[in-house]
């Protein structure tokens, strides 16, 4: 054990240090807390997995904002499918989360429903196009 004042080594059942007189009893009491601080900080970093990495939630948040902007942007030609489908992307990495939420769920299930309606307005678009092109042919 060392000397919390001095610095000097001193023996484990030593209640004063021999050099400078401080006393150890102390340096006892704060080495036990420490000791059982990393106990518990391990423990929670167990629980925590510190290993995963942390932009997970940063993802999950994005694909939700994307499948909101593909809902939002589906009546507009197929721009649903440029925010859906990366809306899809960056929900499913989340999903990989040992702690994800429910958000990279929903972001995932809004991109799914904005790029079908996406889908469904631009085959009704061209359908429209092709039919209105037809009619001015037919009467020309």
């Amino acid at each position: 054990m060392i000397c919390i004042n001095c610095g000097n080594e001193v023996g484990e059942n030593d209640s004063f240090c021999k050099v400078c007189g401080a006393n150890l009893s102390e340096a006892k009491r704060i080495k036990k807390e420490e000791a059982n601080d990393e106990e518990g900080f391990a423990e929670i970093k167990e629980d925590t997995n510190e290993a995963e990495p942390k932009y997970y939630r940063v993802f999950s948040y994005v694909g939700l904002g994307l499948g909101i902007a593909s809902i939002a942007f589906c009546w507009c030609f197929f721009i649903g499918l440029f925010f859906g489908i990366p809306g899809i992307v960056f929900s499913s990495i989340s999903k990989k989360s040992k702690n994800a939420t429910n958000v990279p769920t929903i972001g995932q299930a809004l991109s799914i429903v904005g790029i079908i309606f996406s889908i469904i307005v631009s085959i009704i678009f061209i359908a429209v196009v092709i039919g209105v092109s037809a009619f001015v042919v037919k009467n020309n």
